[in-house]
């Protein structure tokens, strides 16, 4: 799904980072600890798992749909709190003697929309963190996917 997207990012970053490293390696004077030589016929290719998740639009694709959640999510909460707030600010206007059942009725409103915010709240942050681990693996199944096949298409060492 997003081996498409993340293709020319990977090849680019592949080739531009061992590019680097090759001409990087004859540009310093001093000695340089090197990795073990490649095998003949092979080619050295560092991939930036980060710059991968940084800039790639599978990430920035996973990251909008996070944000939108969380956008979502934060709207209900507001919702509750504004309607929790509403009924304790009705409960502090109500007095008298005769209002005592609207003051029972508004109390046991009160302890409902408490326990609705707080449940809605621990749901909120529970489908953001499920969001980020399943959009997460995706992207990691889907850059093992991708390089394998780079892997297999070019001799590549990782």
């Amino acid at each position: 799904r997003y081996s498409d997207r993340m293709r020319p990012l990977l090849l680019a970053s592949a080739v531009t980072l061992a590019i680097g490293w090759t001409a990087g390696a004859g540009a310093q004077g001093a000695p340089q600890t090197r990795p073990a030589a490649p095998r003949a016929g092979s080619s050295v290719a560092y991939v930036s798992v980060q710059k991968l998740l940084n800039e790639s639009n599978a990430a920035k694709a996973a990251a909008k749909q996070i944000e939108e959640l969380r956008r979502a999510r934060t709207e209900d909460v507001s919702a509750r709190k504004k309607a929790l707030d509403q009924t304790k600010l009705a409960i502090a206007n109500s007095g008298g003697f005769f209002s005592r059942s609207r003051l029972v009725e508004l109390r046991k409103v009160e302890q409902r929309q408490e326990a609705e915010l707080r449940q809605a709240t621990e749901e909120a942050q529970k489908a953001i963190v499920d969001l980020q681990r399943t959009l997460q693996e995706e992207l990691r199944q889907e850059l093992s996917r991708v390089l394998d096949q780079m892997a297999r298409e070019r001799p590549f060492e990782f």
